[in-house]
């Protein structure tokens, strides 16, 4: 039963702000946090059954997960710990901001609008941030990258479905397979004076699709049955829709000048029509990368199309952020 059994925990976090001439904000709902079993807990053998009082039941299951957790039995809980238990994180969303009254400028920004500093992007968020990087399932624990130093395959591939509980499901509109990739051998190493390659921005992990970057191409066997031709185009479907998305390139090679055409991203409202069309694909040859994220607050932005048909060149996407 256990097993089965998530508990919410709840914290309020108290900010000191200084004291202004006006009224003061509404308060905000407290931070969530989603704490679960991971499958290798097992419940004390002493458990017993809950109490019929609801109040008693709950403190009978706090003090079960408890013991659960402190597998030192110290009587306090690590970082080490606590980690795996957490299954989620809720953020709260903040009070919209008030009506305009006549004669008041607009408050919110001409839309859409393209950041390409992740600074100045989070700076506009203000509601329900999400962040996707690929280096923990929603549920908890951490992933292992899917391809190992020295270029051969570790794991996958990836349904991309993994995150539809946050809001994103991933795919490639060819069918390649999704795996997630860290650090691997330039190839021949060394090169540039650096023998190996960080393919993340947060890491450990980014998600490449087909062969990583630096890696050969991929039977078709491992790579969902399609022709590895490096054809490393991305379908993000957000749903709910979300007024603002971004994330990081990581070593896309433009292949030249002029570059590809049709390269580029394509932001799509739940009807299909365009909201943003960037072109083309920024360069973010390793060790660099590029970040891109995009506002929309006249039209909720349903499907991300990252197009990319440079067949010499294999990129990764990592660090993904919505905000409603």
């Amino acid at each position: 039963m256990l097993h089965r059994i998530a508990v919410l925990v709840c914290c309020t976090v108290g900010l000191v702000v200084p004291a202004l001439a006006q009224d003061p904000p509404p308060p905000m709902d407290p931070p969530q946090v989603i704490l679960s079993p991971p499958p290798e807990a097992e419940p004390p053998a002493d458990a017993g059954e809950p109490p019929a009082d609801p109040e008693a039941a709950k403190h009978w299951l706090a003090d079960i997960f408890f013991k659960m957790m402190d597998t030192d039995d110290d009587g306090s809980l690590s970082d080490a710990e606590l980690h795996p238990w957490v299954a989620d994180v809720r953020m709260p969303s903040p009070p919209p901001p008030p009506l305009n009254m006549p004669g008041e400028p607009e408050l919110a920004p001409a839309s859409p609008v393209t950041y390409w500093d992740f600074d100045d992007f989070v700076a506009e968020l203000n509601n329900d941030v999400v962040i996707i990087n690929f280096d923990a399932w929603p549920w908890g624990p951490a992933i292992d990258p899917m391809f190992n130093l020295d270029k051969s395959l570790a794991g996958g591939p990836l349904t991309g479905a993994e995150w539809q509980t946050l809001g994103a499901t991933f795919m490639s509109p060819v069918g390649a397979a999704l795996r997630t990739v860290s650090t691997i051998e330039h190839y021949p190493p060394p090169h540039m004076d650096d023998p190996m390659v960080d393919l993340f921005v947060s890491r450990p992990n980014s998600l490449t699709m087909g062969s990583a970057p630096y890696t050969p191409e991929l039977d078709p066997a491992d790579n969902n049955g399609v022709v590895d031709n490096n054809d490393d185009s991305l379908i993000i479907v957000l749903d709910p829709p979300r007024a603002a998305i971004g994330f990081y390139l990581i070593d896309q090679d433009p292949g030249g000048d002029p570059p590809p055409p049709g390269e580029g991203i394509l932001y799509k409202d739940v009807n299909g029509n365009v909201i943003e069309h960037l072109q083309p694909l920024p360069a973010a040859i390793y060790p660099n990368h590029q970040f891109i994220g995009v506002v929309s607050y006249t039209a909720a932005i349903a499907r991300v199309e990252i197009n990319e048909s440079n067949d010499s060149d294999s990129i990764c996407i990592d660090h993904v952020v919505l905000s409603q």
